[in-house]
């Protein structure tokens, strides 16, 4: 990792731990020009994710990202990452309702469980169990129950990757899943294309190589149609998607020049919607975009296959 991309990617993660706030929340802001603070579990679960990758208690961890790095940084960053993610599964074991489901907006609103949201929050609390608990997990009904033919992509992609993380047999929903990303006549958002690449990655969903290949070209087809425009977020998110569906080295390399040159200055950031939903979080891009520039290094490094 060159010192000018190790020194943002620490810098990034300071930003991150001394924004979340008091509750563990990752601080998400309504879009302009009415801006205002609405929590939003569903950012912080996207940081629980990202910085996965250097906690060396998540399943994500991997330690040739931090190959590179001095053994005092390498400390700092794990600890770090320990830190904001136990905050994180705090405050959403905080937001669950009675029912095992988690709002979008938090449990003020009256909005109901969001399929997403719930999904995502659920596997944020599954913390490796045991092989003979994955069939009894507590989580698995509710999110059964929030399967429907009014779903988007993004949500059954959450649905799909919890439900296979516990062991799960979604291999017929994993079909039509596929099928459906599949199909050259429909466009998909970043957010979309991330959820579907991480639930593949992550969960190890039924496949082929062929689903990863064509996640890669749909992802590269939005770098080639946004170079130098599209929010930060998006290309945070496209960047680490990229990683997980195994782009070469030669991608990595382009794709990591791009975003250090947006991340160079992330303070000026601003709150940008995630997939339609109206609300953004500065911390949650910062996060996701520290945590792709990371892994981008290793891959190019040859540390991360």
């Amino acid at each position: 990792m060159r010192a000018e991309i190790r020194r943002r990617f620490l810098e990034g993660l300071q930003y991150v731990r001394s924004h979340q706030l008091l509750t563990g929340d990752i601080p998400c802001f309504r879009a302009a020009p009415d801006q205002f603070y609405c929590p939003c579990p569903l950012f912080s679960t996207l940081v629980h994710d990202a910085l996965g990758y250097f906690d060396p208690h998540s399943p994500l961890y991997q330690p040739g990202i931090l190959h590179s790095v001095s053994a005092a940084e390498r400390r700092w960053i794990m600890g770090c990452a320990t830190t904001v993610r136990g905050r994180i599964r705090s405050f959403i074991a905080w937001q669950e309702e009675p029912d095992g489901t988690w709002q979008f907006f938090c449990r003020e609103s009256t909005s109901g469980a969001d399929p997403a949201t719930t999904a995502c929050a659920a596997a944020v609390l599954l913390r490796a169990p045991k092989a003979r608990d994955h069939a009894v997990n507590r989580h698995a009904e509710p999110v059964r129950r929030l399967f429907g033919n009014e779903l988007t992509v993004l949500e059954r992609a959450q649905l799909l990757r919890f439900l296979a993380l516990i062991g799960q047999d979604v291999s017929r929903s994993t079909a039509v899943f596929r099928e459906e990303i599949e199909s050259a006549d429909r466009v998909y958002s970043i957010p979309d294309l991330h959820a579907a690449t991480r639930a593949w990655r992550q969960a190890a969903l039924p496949g082929t190589d062929r689903f990863a290949s064509t996640l890669r070209g749909r992802l590269l087809a939005f770098r080639a149609e946004n170079r130098g425009a599209g929010s930060a977020l998006d290309f945070g998110l496209a960047a680490g998607a990229l990683v997980d569906a195994g782009c070469s080295v030669q991608v990595a390399r382009n794709v990591l020049e791009e975003l250090f040159t947006r991340f160079a200055e992330f303070e000026y950031w601003t709150d940008e919607p995630y997939a339609g939903y109206q609300v953004g979080s500065r911390v949650a891009s910062v996060a996701i975009a520290a945590s792709a520039l990371a892994r981008l290094a290793a891959r190019i490094s040859g540390t991360l296959p």
